[in-house]
C-alpha cells in the first residue's frame, strides 16, 4: 500500500495537468483611466467594477475552459503630457489595454500595444486609424445616426478646459467631419476668468447656421460644474428660447439612470431645470436603472460598500462592461484559434457574434473587429425626470451606424427645432461643398440671369421687326 500511494498521488498531479478544468493559464488585463481626473471618473469605483466583472466572469459557464482573468488599475495623469511619458512606463502590466480614455494618447497606446505584442481596446480611440477593438459603441457613429435622423449637419462643439474634454471634443469633430457633416467651431469653454461659458457661447451663435452643441464635459447631473454654468449662461443669453439644442457627449459612455428617478439637481433648481429642457440625451439603454442595479449589488454583498448608489458614477457599469467584453472577445478568439494563446493582433480581428448580460443592459459583440454593440435611447426632460423619446438599434443589427425609431413620445423643442440641413450632407454618395442652400440660390441666380437675358434679347428682336 506505501508504494500504491505515490503511484496515486502521481496518477492524480497528471491528471491536474491534464484537466483544463482546473489548469488554466492567467489572461492579464490593464484598466487605464484619469481615476482622479473628473466627477465622472472620480466616483466611478474603478477597482469594485473591475472586480465585481472578475467574479461574475468565473461563474460564467462559457468562459470556465478558457483562461483565468486578473485586472491591473493604471492610473492616466491628468496632464496629456504627463499621461503621454508614463504610457512607456506601463509595459508588462497586461496581455490586453484597457483604455486609456483620452483619446490624446490613442496613437501613443495604438503604437505601444503593437510594440509589446499586447491587444488595446479604448474607448479614447475615436477613429478606425488605429489598431484598436473598441470596447464601447463608436461615439461618433453614434452621434452621426442621431444627427442624421434629425438632420442637423451644422455643429458645434464646447469643451471643459481639461486635457481629456479638449482632446476628446478635437477627436469627436475630426470624426464627424470625417463622416462628411461641417462641424465648428470648436471652442474651449475657458473656467479661470469670468465669462469664459459667455465667450464659448457667443462664438457658437456668430458662427453660420450651427443650432446644435456637443458638450465634451462631463453632466451637471453627476456633479458636473462647467456644464451647469454653460446650461445657465445659454439660458441668460437666450439661446435656449432661440432654439439652440445641447447634446451632452459624456452620456455616450454609460447609461445615464432615467427609469423613475427625479435628480435633485433638477427638482432644486427651477432655473437649471428651464435650461436642462434644451438638453437631448443620448446614452445607453438599460434594463433597470443603474442605481438600483448597483444597490442589488450592493444587497447581494458583490459591492461592499456603503457609499449610496446615487454617489456612484454611471460609469462605473461601464467599467463592468468593458471588462467583460474584452474577456469574452478573448475567449471567442482562443476558440477560433483551436485553443491557442491569444496574442494582441487576434485580439482586434475579434469575429463577436457573442452576448453577455453587461451590468444592466445586454451587451453585444460586433462582427469584424467592430467592438462592443449595444441599444441606445434618446432622452427628453420633462421637469426633473427623463422620458425616452427615440430608440437607436446596435449597429450590428442595423448597418454601420444605426438605426434611429421614434416612441409614443417626442421631443419637445423649447425654442422649436433646429431647421434640418440638405440630405446631401450624410450622404456618402453624394458632397456639399458650400452649404446646400447656397448652392441652390446660385443655379437659381443663374437661371434667372438666363431668362432675363433671354427676354432683353426677344424684346430688343421684336423691336427690329417692328
Amino acid at each position: 500500500t506505501r508504494m500504491q500511494r505515490p503511484r496515486w498521488l502521481l496518477g492524480a498531479c497528471l491528471w491536474l495537468l491534464c484537466s483544463t478544468e482546473v489548469w488554466t493559464a492567467t489572461f492579464k488585463l490593464a484598466l487605464i483611466g484619469p481615476w482622479s481626473c473628473d466627477p465622472l471618473f472620480s466616483r466611478a469605483m474603478p477597482t469594485a467594477a473591475a472586480n465585481l466583472a472578475l467574479s461574475r466572469l468565473r461563474s460564467d459557464t462559457g468562459l470556465s475552459r478558457g483562461y483565468w482573468y486578473d485586472v491591473k488599475l493604471l492610473d492616466e495623469d491628468c496632464s496629456a503630457s504627463k499621461a503621454l511619458t508614463e504610457l512607456g512606463d506601463m509595459e508588462g502590466y497586461g496581455h490586453a489595454y484597457i483604455g486609456p480614455f483620452s483619446p490624446a494618447l490613442c496613437h501613443a497606446a495604438s503604437l505601444l500595444a503593437q510594440h509589446w505584442e499586447a491587444g488595446l481596446a479604448s474607448p479614447g480611440c475615436l477613429g478606425a486609424d488605429w489598431p484598436n477593438l473598441p470596447p464601447l459603441p463608436q461615439p461618433s457613429r453614434l452621434l452621426f445616426s442621431v444627427l442624421r435622423f434629425f438632420r442637423w449637419a451644422h455643429v458645434g462643439v464646447i469643451s471643459a478646459p481639461t486635457d481629456l474634454w479638449v482632446s476628446t471634443g478635437q477627436e469627436v469633430a475630426s470624426a464627424l467631419r470625417a463622416l462628411g457633416l461641417p462641424i465648428g467651431p470648436v471652442v474651449t469653454m475657458e473656467t479661470n476668468k469670468n465669462g469664459g461659458a459667455q465667450e464659448a457661447l457667443r462664438a457658437i451663435r456668430v458662427a453660420d447656421k450651427v443650432k446644435v452643441v456637443i458638450m465634451c464635459m462631463s453632466s451637471v447631473l453627476i456633479g458636473g460644474e462647467d456644464q451647469r454654468e454653460l446650461l445657465l449662461t445659454a439660458l441668460d443669453m437666450g439661446m435656449v428660447a432661440d432654439g439652440y439644442v445641447f447634446i451632452p457627449y459624456d452620456a455616450l459612455l454609460y447609461a445615464m439612470p432615467y427609469q423613475d428617478i427625479a435628480f435633485p439637481q433638477l427638482t432644486n433648481s427651477t432655473k437649471l431645470r428651464h435650461a436642462y429642457s434644451s438638453v437631448l440625451t443620448v446614452t445607453m439603454a438599460s434594463d433597470q436603472s443603474f442605481y438600483e442595479a448597483f444597490r442589488q449589488a450592493q444587497i447581494n454583498r458583490e459591492i461592499r460598500t456603503a457609499v449610496s448608489a446615487t454617489e456612484v458614477s454611471p460609469i462605473f457599469g461601464t467599467i463592468f462592461n468593458m471588462v467583460y467584453f474584452v474577456a469574452k472577445a478573448v475567449e471567442e478568439r482562443r476558440q477560433a484559434g483551436g485553443g491557442h494563446w491569444v496574442t494582441g493582433n487576434q485580439l482586434i480581428q475579434s469575429d463577436g457574434g457573442f452576448d453577455f448580460q453587461g451590468f444592466n443592459q445586454v451587451v453585444y459583440g460586433g462582427k469584424e473587429g467592430r467592438g462592443m454593440q449595444a441599444k441606445y435611447v434618446v432622452l427628453d426632460s420633462d421637469g426633473d425626470r427623463f422620458v425616452p423619446t427615440h430608440t437607436l438599434a446596435p449597429t450590428h443589427t442595423h448597418g454601420p451606424v444605426g438605426s434611429l425609431k421614434p416612441l409614443s413620445h417626442t421631443f419637445i423643442f423649447p425654442g422649436g427645432k433646429p431647421p434640418s440641413a440638405s440630405f446631401c450632407w450624410f450622404s456618402p454618395e453624394e458632397a456639399c461643398s458650400g452649404g446646400p442652400e447656397t448652392v441652390s440660390m446660385f443655379f437659381a441666380f443663374l437661371l434667372f440671369c438666363a431668362l432675363i437675358g433671354a427676354f432683353i434679347y426677344w424684346i430688343k428682336k421684336y423691336k427690329r421687326k417692328a
